[in-house]
Protein backbone atom coordinates (compact mmCIF):
# COMPACT_ATOMS: atom_id res chain seq x y z
CA UNK A 1 0.00 0.00 0.00
CA UNK A 2 2.67 2.52 1.11
CA UNK A 3 0.26 5.47 1.31
CA UNK A 4 1.42 8.25 3.61
CA UNK A 5 -1.02 9.69 6.15
CA UNK A 6 -0.51 12.78 8.27
CA UNK A 7 -2.54 12.92 11.49
CA UNK A 8 -2.78 16.41 13.01
CA UNK A 9 -4.61 16.27 16.34
CA UNK A 10 -3.81 17.87 19.70
CA UNK A 11 -5.07 14.79 21.59
CA UNK A 12 -2.13 12.41 22.14
CA UNK A 13 -4.45 9.42 22.63
CA UNK A 14 -6.09 10.00 19.24
CA UNK A 15 -2.69 10.40 17.58
CA UNK A 16 -1.35 7.18 19.09
CA UNK A 17 -4.46 5.06 18.44
CA UNK A 18 -4.93 6.23 14.86
CA UNK A 19 -1.22 5.97 14.10
CA UNK A 20 -0.89 2.45 15.47
CA UNK A 21 -4.04 1.25 13.72
CA UNK A 22 -3.16 2.74 10.34
CA UNK A 23 0.43 1.50 10.61
CA UNK A 24 -0.88 -2.01 11.24
CA UNK A 25 -2.86 -1.70 7.99
CA UNK A 26 0.25 -0.81 6.00
CA UNK A 27 0.03 2.98 5.96
CA UNK A 28 3.05 5.18 6.67
CA UNK A 29 1.92 7.58 9.39
CA UNK A 30 3.31 10.84 10.69
CA UNK A 31 1.64 12.66 13.58
CA UNK A 32 1.63 16.27 14.72
CA UNK A 33 -0.03 18.02 17.64
CA UNK A 34 -0.95 21.40 16.17
CA UNK A 35 -2.19 23.22 13.11
CA UNK A 36 0.98 25.31 12.90
CA UNK A 37 3.15 22.19 12.91
CA UNK A 38 0.92 20.73 10.21
CA UNK A 39 1.46 23.72 7.92
CA UNK A 40 5.22 23.58 8.51
CA UNK A 41 5.24 19.87 7.64
CA UNK A 42 3.29 20.52 4.44
CA UNK A 43 5.94 23.00 3.28
CA UNK A 44 8.37 20.06 3.10
CA UNK A 45 6.19 17.08 2.26
CA UNK A 46 2.68 16.39 0.99
CA UNK A 47 1.14 13.13 2.24
CA UNK A 48 -1.50 11.11 0.41
CA UNK A 49 -4.15 12.13 2.96
CA UNK A 50 -4.43 14.43 5.96
CA UNK A 51 -6.53 13.58 9.02
CA UNK A 52 -7.09 16.98 10.61
CA UNK A 53 -8.66 17.78 13.97
CA UNK A 54 -11.12 20.65 13.84
CA UNK A 55 -10.36 22.08 17.29
CA UNK A 56 -6.71 22.67 18.17
CA UNK A 57 -5.20 25.27 20.50
CA UNK A 58 -2.90 27.22 18.18
CA UNK A 59 -5.06 27.39 15.07
CA UNK A 60 -8.29 25.66 14.16
CA UNK A 61 -8.61 22.92 11.60
CA UNK A 62 -10.70 25.34 9.53
CA UNK A 63 -7.78 27.80 9.43
CA UNK A 64 -5.43 24.98 8.39
CA UNK A 65 -7.92 23.74 5.79
CA UNK A 66 -8.29 27.24 4.33
CA UNK A 67 -4.50 27.67 4.10
CA UNK A 68 -4.02 24.23 2.52
CA UNK A 69 -6.74 24.83 -0.07
CA UNK A 70 -5.25 28.22 -1.01
CA UNK A 71 -1.77 26.78 -1.64
CA UNK A 72 -1.32 25.37 -5.18
CA UNK A 73 1.04 22.67 -3.84
CA UNK A 74 -1.56 21.29 -1.43
CA UNK A 75 -4.88 22.44 -2.85
CA UNK A 76 -5.82 18.91 -3.97
CA UNK A 77 -4.62 17.14 -0.81
CA UNK A 78 -7.40 14.83 0.45
CA UNK A 79 -8.44 16.02 3.91
CA UNK A 80 -10.59 14.21 6.47
CA UNK A 81 -11.76 16.49 9.27
CA UNK A 82 -12.02 14.89 12.72
CA UNK A 83 -14.03 16.49 15.48
CA UNK A 84 -16.09 16.01 18.57
CA UNK A 85 -17.76 19.33 17.71
CA UNK A 86 -21.36 18.78 16.66
CA UNK A 87 -21.87 22.42 15.73
CA UNK A 88 -23.58 22.49 12.33
CA UNK A 89 -21.76 25.67 11.33
CA UNK A 90 -18.40 23.92 11.75
CA UNK A 91 -19.49 21.07 9.50
CA UNK A 92 -20.80 23.53 6.91
CA UNK A 93 -17.55 25.53 7.07
CA UNK A 94 -15.44 22.42 6.40
CA UNK A 95 -17.71 21.49 3.49
CA UNK A 96 -17.55 25.03 2.07
CA UNK A 97 -13.75 24.84 2.17
CA UNK A 98 -13.80 21.48 0.36
CA UNK A 99 -12.90 19.03 3.08
CA UNK A 100 -13.21 15.57 1.56
CA UNK A 101 -14.91 14.05 4.59
CA UNK A 102 -16.00 14.85 8.14
CA UNK A 103 -15.76 12.14 10.80
CA UNK A 104 -17.26 12.74 14.21
CA UNK A 105 -15.42 11.70 17.38
CA UNK A 106 -15.59 9.24 18.91
CA UNK A 107 -15.07 7.22 15.78
CA UNK A 108 -14.26 3.61 15.08
CA UNK A 109 -11.00 2.81 13.38
CA UNK A 110 -12.83 0.94 10.63
CA UNK A 111 -14.75 4.15 9.90
CA UNK A 112 -11.46 5.99 9.35
CA UNK A 113 -10.20 3.23 7.02
CA UNK A 114 -13.47 3.21 5.09
CA UNK A 115 -13.43 6.99 4.57
CA UNK A 116 -9.78 6.97 3.55
CA UNK A 117 -10.29 4.12 1.08
CA UNK A 118 -13.13 6.03 -0.57
CA UNK A 119 -11.01 9.16 -0.86
CA UNK A 120 -7.89 7.37 -2.08
CA UNK A 121 -9.63 5.42 -4.87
Amino acid sequence: MNKKVLVADDDPVVRILVSEFLSSKGYQVDTLDSGGACLEYLKQEVPDVLLLDLLMPDMTGIEVLRTVRNDPRTSRLPIVMLSADTDTESVISTNDLSADAYVQKPFGMNEIISVMEQILK
